[in-house]
């Protein structure tokens, strides 16, 4: 599958109350479960599914009313540089 048709496939949405956290993914870009659990409980959590599979995870901080924050951003290590993140 080419990077483009690859890019076709993906679905980027909000993560579910009743999901799973991957904290895997967030463990890959961010190493601390210290940090890790301060930024979560004021955060978004988007995911990236392929084949229902979620593959990709970003963490959003609201600083302000109009401004946030990526606090982490992670690809599963067999799809890195193929253009998700």
């Amino acid at each position: 599958m080419t990077d483009s048709e690859l890019l076709e496939t993906i679905i980027i949405r909000k993560i579910h109350a009743e999901e799973s956290i991957p904290y895997q993914l967030l463990l890959d870009a961010d190493p601390s479960w210290t940090a890790i659990s301060k930024y979560l409980e004021n955060s978004e959590i988007y995911v990236a599914l392929l084949k229902g599979e979620i593959i990709a995870s970003m963490v959003l901080y609201p600083v302000d009313q109009s401004t946030l924050e990526i606090k982490n951003i992670a690809v599963n290590g067999k799809l890195q540089r193929r253009g998700i993140g």
